[in-house]
């Protein structure tokens, strides 16, 4: 049976190549041997509620096998740690990716809905793997967020990369495809 990964997009159109899409292609083109690949449509992504995706998280993770692994990119990353560490759920991931993921407490980022309660890196289950990407070139959630996750979340592994903007226009993503194949 094939270990499942459930990916969880960023915020905005997923439609035509748009949003999380390529990431997606890309896990699915190196991954789709070994993995099932689940990928949800979060409610009204071009108008995300914080409470409504938390909870379509949680249905999610509710209804895999484990284990399972959970990749988020941009909104779906933050989505992901709030859910974990604000929730229950009824079983846990094997291992954590995030990408691009936006700390909205750091500042001019201040959104109260999506913000991480102050102890959640105590909350933040034991997992076999964390790593977050993120591109020092991201010109929409800028590096300095990663840095943030650095300092609150000092167990995850971080990859600090050139050139792949905010993840959204890739032809392969090797980092990704490694660290994942390499849990096995």
């Amino acid at each position: 049976m094939k270990k499942q990964l459930l990916f969880i997009h960023s915020a905005g159109s997923q439609d035509n190549g748009e949003g999380s899409t390529q990431l997606l292609d890309v896990m699915k083109a190196e991954l789709s041997d070994d993995y099932d690949i689940i990928a949800p449509l979060m409610p009204d992504p071009e108008n995300p509620d914080s409470a409504a995706w938390q909870t379509a998280v949680k249905t999610e993770i509710n209804a895999l096998n484990t284990p399972y692994i959970l990749i988020g990119h941009s909104l779906g990353a933050s989505t992901i740690l709030k859910t974990l560490t604000e929730s229950t759920v009824s079983k846990l991931p094997e291992a954590l990716f995030l990408i691009s993921t936006p700390f909205w407490s750091n500042e001019g980022w201040e959104v109260a809905e999506y913000a991480l309660n102050d102890d959640f890196a105590k909350r933040l289950p034991s997992l076999k793997a964390n790593f977050l990407y993120h591109s020092r070139d991201d010109e929409i959630v800028p590096f300095s967020h990663l840095l943030s996750y650095e300092e609150k979340i000092p167990q995850a592994t971080l990859r600090k990369l050139d050139g792949y903007g905010h993840f959204l226009e890739l032809d392969s993503f090797p980092q990704l495809i490694a660290d994942i194949q390499a849990l096995n």
